[in-house]
């Protein structure tokens, strides 16, 4: 069960995106979750912090790549892991896509 949840925590953007600022005019990172999150928010945490904590705990540990970021990194820097940044973010949702779910012939 572990190892289909880290699956699929780092699924390109099924999940989880991160929209870093990119203007002067943004001052907080936007995080995209899957719209399961919102659903079933009740299995993940009661605030939107614990919900992210929990991604955060079971997504797969760093692969090491020093050229680039990981997904993992970048949450935890937002959420405050290891006494990073703040806790400032807003949250939206990635439409869910009701063809993953279409039987296969």
């Amino acid at each position: 069960m572990a190892a289909a949840t880290e699956s699929y925590l780092e699924s390109e953007d099924d999940a989880l995106r991160i929209v870093s600022p990119e203007s002067p005019g943004e001052q907080i990172p936007i995080i995209y979750l899957s719209m399961l999150f919102k659903w079933y928010s009740i299995d993940f945490g009661t605030t939107k912090l614990e919900i992210l904590k929990w991604i955060y705990q079971n997504m797969a540990q760093d692969s090491g790549n020093v050229d680039k970021t990981s997904r993992r990194e970048q949450l935890g820097n937002i959420i405050g892991e290891d006494n990073s940044e703040s806790s400032k973010f807003k949250i939206k949702y990635i439409d869910y896509d009701w063809g993953n779910n279409a039987k296969k012939k």
